[in-house]
């Protein structure tokens, strides 16, 4: 889907990297608090939030971010397709080749409303 909206080109390549930086960050903080847990106790015996709390947050809104500009959401995907793959009529698709923005055209044209009869 990336490569055929031309999102794979050099001048993409920086988001990109930093896309698997912040996935691979997100995922260390996961584990660590998997391991540890989400409290832990302060110097003088208070329990507060592990510290790996508020970076997962951070990671995943940075993640959130980056997926809609690299086309990676479900809304933002659409707006990738190159242009006709998605019948004006019916909102139906219009085969892509990718089976996954495929399958979530045809999610989002059965949630259309239909008019009563």
């Amino acid at each position: 889907m990336l490569a055929a909206a031309g999102l794979l080109s050099d001048r993409f390549r920086d988001v990109l990297a930093l896309y698997c930086q912040t996935w691979a960050e997100y995922w260390a903080h996961h584990e660590t608090l998997a391991a540890e847990g989400y409290v832990t106790v302060a110097g003088n015996g208070t329990k507060i939030p592990h510290p790996c709390v508020g970076m997962k947050d951070k990671c995943q809104s940075q993640l959130v971010k980056l997926q809609r500009e690299l086309g990676l959401t479900p809304a933002a995907a659409t707006g990738l397709l190159p242009p006709g793959t998605i019948s004006t009529a019916t909102g139906a698709p219009q085969g892509t080749g990718d089976p996954i923005s495929e399958m979530t055209l045809r999610g989002r044209a059965s949630l259309k409303p239909t008019s009563a009869a």
